[in-house]
């Protein structure tokens, strides 16, 4: 069996590990010592029509490679967030479209609560942070107090079953909301203080080159809501905004580094794009149709054409802000 730290091949000899569960722990327990955590893996069989039941209980002798990637405490905090996010996407999604759950929906929803509040603790000890301080700004432009909603979240999911869920479940929604706010707007600040000008300037580089496929991609999107399409529309959607939030947050990260060089009407021109995205977000958990449909035609498509148009400019300041930074 070959094993790859960040895609190089190591020379380990392995002694008591039978299982992979077994690998990962002596890896996870080696990456430790250095401050390094385990952020990612996967693995080749050597029978690649083998059925997995427990990837932990996979016996050694049938694996052919595994791939780990390994990281700071940065990287899996950010990797971390990235699932989370998704996570409550799947959820919130989960609680808008269905008016009633299965016992499996209940427990998988507690089982969830619990992971999203070690989370938040992981978090706010990174960052140093007073829980009960922290205000999430919301798309309404309001602030909602975290510690409350993620309180009122886990004491309605520690009540919640099959009966009572279409009484708990606008709350249960609303509370998710600010949550998903919280862990999305520190994921990007983590992001931001992770990106180097470079990299910065690559991910604009492949923005510009995709702007006018996703334009399309949107055009087609409102087209299918128009026709009734509107499931596969949503699922179009989804896969566009994990592509929109990254390149947002990095052109947002690019005008707070350059700000400096810019002028006051344009910095707000990009601050408005990340509002336009939280509403898009919050309007595809609420499954809000004709929000979303709104958003598509008056608003985002347009903001897509001003990007455009101002990249040239800001990735020409960011070149040359590269070449004092080297």
């Amino acid at each position: 069996m070959k094993i790859y730290i960040n895609n190089e091949l190591i020379d380990i000899k392995l002694e008591k590990e039978k299982t992979f569960h077994d690998l990962f722990m002596s890896m996870q327990e080696e990456a430790q010592k250095h401050n390094k955590f385990i952020i990612d893996f996967k693995f080749d069989l050597k029978n690649p029509t083998v059925r997995l039941e427990k990837e932990n209980d996979l016996p050694l002798d049938v694996i052919d490679s595994v791939y780990f990637y390994i990281g700071d405490l940065k990287e899996m905090i950010l990797s971390t967030l990235q699932t989370q996010n998704q996570y409550i996407d799947d959820i919130g999604s989960k609680l808008f479209e269905s008016e009633h759950l299965t016992e499996q929906d209940v427990q998988h929803l507690k089982e969830g609560a619990k992971w999203i509040s070690e989370v938040i603790s992981i978090i706010t000890g990174f960052f140093i942070l007073p829980l009960q301080n922290i205000q999430v700004k919301m798309p309404e432009k309001n602030y909602e107090n975290l510690v409350e909603h993620l309180n009122k979240f886990l004491e309605l999911v520690k009540q919640l079953n099959t009966e009572n869920y279409p009484n708990f479940r606008m709350d249960l929604i609303k509370s998710l909301r600010v949550i998903r706010a919280f862990t999305f707007q520190y994921f990007n600040q983590l992001l931001s203080n992770q990106l180097s000008n470079q990299e910065l300037l690559d991910t604009l580089e492949t923005f510009e080159a995709n702007i006018d496929n996703l334009k399309n991609d949107l055009v087609e999107i409102n087209t299918n809501l128009q026709v009734g399409s509107d499931k596969l529309a949503m699922i179009q959607l989804e896969e566009i905004l994990k592509k929109l939030e990254l390149y947002f947050f990095v052109l947002m990260t690019t005008v707070e580094r350059l700000k400096k060089y810019l002028d006051e009407e344009m910095v707000e021109t990009f601050k408005d794009l990340l509002i336009i995205l939280e509403d898009l977000s919050s309007a595809l958990m609420e499954n809000d149709i004709v929000a979303v449909g709104d958003i598509l035609e008056y608003e985002l498509n347009d903001k897509l054409t001003i990007i455009k148009e101002n990249l040239p400019q800001l990735k020409k300041l960011l070149t040359n802000d590269v070449s004092l930074e080297n």
